[in-house]
């Protein structure tokens, strides 16, 4: 029998709950914009690597027998992953780009290499339609099933599972500027199937800027292949998933940034550091309109820094299981009607301080943290929450009340949320 290909966004996953966030595109593009060009003292403002080796570049009009230089350009995605070497930077023209794709460039911090779209250039990497039909003709007939893990079965009788549309193999590789799309809404799709980017092994990646969108399970994973030392910033993340384990950015793996992120809708959490990564750094996001909660910690030394965190369906920020030790929440805004913070499995040691939340939200004291003295019940007074505008009025009562130690400020204390106020 033939495979019932999705054909609807509808059939694929419900996106139309209360809390999931819809602005007008242009609303949200200006929304990532004033948050990918943030202005965080002591951070810089652009965060690609500096590379002045080779250069080489990628157009649909090209041809993979050219030598990739600007006037003679490669023509196809994997050309440009499979050419990719330390010390280069290839340059992706405006256009559609097809994967799935692999690199597998063992760069250093030396030598870093980079996939990246020409300044300005809108490049939308996705599936080819020869891709996903054939992708459809190995799948028997899909019923409607309780059991994600049996709905897209091969004919072969196995589980179908699709690749990420980038796999990032290696080391000190960057993707930067590329915007990803995936086929959520037109195959049907197993548990832990289709991110947008994967990285597997090494350290020192850097995901800069990119879109990401309709992918079936997460935006950005690290697959807990050993990688690590990795930053996850300035990209707009969102729709994805079906299920509680379909997330936004999911981050197994040690001492990975992830900052400057407009992350929004998807079926589970928005950040999920799960299961036991160690110093993970999240810090100046956006997270909002999730499913599950915003941010999940099940690791040790994380810090949750200067975030706001939005109008999630469970709540702000998840505390889980014992290996969730010495976490410090500071500085962040949390807004929404359900809870701040949950806490299950015994984790514990942990602080929350210097917090604006909710007032309408609920707050359950545990043993798993300190709720510290200086977190305030009160509106933080958005610019404009409805249009993802989320600077604070020069009267709120997050201006210079953030920890003083913890935040980085203009002179007098940080202020609680995204944006430092100047002070004459």
């Amino acid at each position: 029998m033939a495979v019932v290909v999705v054909t609807s966004l509808a059939q694929a996953a419900s996106f139309d709950k209360p809390w999931h966030i819809r602005v007008p595109r242009q609303t949200l593009l200006e929304a990532w914009q004033r948050l990918k060009t943030l202005e965080i003292p002591g951070i810089a403002a652009d965060s690609r690597f500096q590379i002045a080796g080779e250069t080489r570049f990628v157009s649909p009009d090209g041809d993979d027998a050219n030598p990739g230089i600007e006037d003679r350009p490669w023509r196809t995605l994997q050309k440009a992953c499979t050419s990719l070497r330390p010390g280069m930077v290839v340059y992706l023209k405006a256009g559609t780009y097809y994967g799935p794709a692999v690199v597998r460039t063992q760069a250093t911090g030396n030598a870093p290499a980079a996939l990246r779209a020409v300044e300005g250039a809108e490049v939308i990497v996705t599936y080819s339609e020869d891709w996903i039909r054939a992708e459809a003709d190995t799948l028997v007939s899909v019923e409607p099933s309780p059991d994600i893990r049996n709905r897209a079965m091969g004919k072969d009788g196995q589980s179908r599972h699709y690749p990420p549309l980038l796999t990032l193999s290696g080391g000190f590789l960057e993707v930067s500027g590329l915007h990803f799309i995936g086929v959520r809404d037109r195959l049907p799709h197993n548990l832990y199937s289709e991110n947008g980017v994967s990285i597997s092994g090494g350290t020192g990646y850097r995901v800069l800027y990119n879109e990401i969108e309709n992918v079936g399970h997460c935006g950005v994973k690290p697959m807990d292949h050993g990688e690590h030392g990795y930053l996850i910033e300035g990209n707009l993340i969102h729709d994805l998933g079906h299920t509680q384990h379909d997330h936004g950015i999911y981050c197994p793996s040690d001492d990975g940034v992830i900052r400057r992120n407009l992350i929004l809708n998807s079926a589970g959490y928005g950040v999920h550091a799960y299961s036991t990564p160690e110093r993970i750094v999240i810090s100046h996001n956006i997270i909002a309109g999730h499913t599950d909660y915003g941010i999940i910690l099940g690791g040790p030394e994380a810090r949750v820094y200067h975030n706001v965190v939005f109008g999630n369906h469970e709540g702000g920020l998840f505390f889980f299981r014992d290996a969730c030790r010495h976490a410090v929440v500071k500085n962040n805004i949390f807004w929404g009607p359900g809870k701040t913070f949950g806490v299950d499995h015994n984790p514990s040691d942990n602080l929350a301080d210097y917090n604006c939340i909710a007032p309408e939200s609920t707050v359950t004291t545990a043993t798993a943290y300190t709720y510290g003295p200086h977190n305030r019940r009160a509106d933080p007074g958005f610019i404009n929450a409805v249009a993802l505008d989320f600077t604070i009025r020069p009267d709120s009562p997050c201006v210079d009340a953030g920890d003083p130690v913890t935040g980085a400020d203009y002179g007098k204390a940080s202020d609680i949320g995204l944006f430092e106020t100047r002070h004459p």
